[in-house]
């Protein structure tokens, strides 16, 4: 039993019963609405991450929503409410709330990129990754503890065919059989600190629009 607020009763809460399942939630950074034939409204969560050839993404759906049009409106309002504390960057990057911060207690690890740049795994999207199901069995599989391998001394970072705040590292195992690691960073919180949203093992490099850096070019 969970206590929640309704924010279109000021102060009273509601006693929210769920299953644990229920309460690890699931991860979506995409929503979609739609107004059917009834008046409902329904909304799509769904994860546009897996990578697709040419420049047509794919996604999975991750939860299916309906609402009264009253209900929308007042999901609108609470929105509005709660982003009322955030800005925008100059450089046009996706909006964030300037005083949240990374609850530490939620960090699997962090580490450095060749770039010089902090990369953070959270304990909450592995498992919401978990939840859904995405590359949890061999030759996909590709362990938290390995992805920090990735992040560290990839072979590769490329950029985004999905957003321009992701990057994707790759390293190449030859000795596997899917020999590509790949993991997705989001980097929409600044340039210099980004989180891991996505990761696995790839027969092939994809979705990406170019190289960021190459590890030979470097000289290492």
């Amino acid at each position: 039993m969970e206590n929640q607020k309704d924010s279109r009763q000021g102060t009273n809460e509601i006693a929210v019963d769920a299953s644990p399942e229920m309460r690890r939630g699931v991860f979506a950074n995409l929503v979609m609405a739609a107004t059917l034939p009834t008046g409902m409204v329904q909304l799509n969560f769904v994860d546009v991450d897996r990578p697709a050839d040419g420049d047509t993404a794919s996604g999975i759906l991750a939860a299916r929503v309906y609402l009264t049009p009253q209900d929308v409106m007042a999901l609108r309002d609470m929105l509005i409410k709660h982003t009322e504390s955030w800005k925008v960057e100059t450089d046009g990057a996706q909006a964030y709330e300037a005083h949240n911060s990374i609850d530490p207690f939620d960090v699997a690890w962090s580490t450095t990129d060749p770039l010089g740049r902090e990369v953070t795994m959270l304990k909450s999207v592995a498992r919401a990754r978990e939840a859904l199901g995405k590359h949890l069995v061999p030759p996909e599989f590709l362990s938290t503890d390995d992805v920090k391998i990735v992040i560290e001394d990839p072979m590769r970072i490329d950029e985004s065919v999905s957003s321009s705040t992701r990057e994707i590292y790759y390293r190449e195992e030859p000795e596997e059989e899917y020999r590509y690691s790949r993991a997705v960073v989001d980097f929409k919180n600044g340039s210099e600190h980004g989180l891991v949203i996505s990761w696995s093992r790839y027969q092939k490099t994809v979705s990406s629009y170019g190289v960021i850096w190459k590890k030979d070019e470097e000289g290492k």
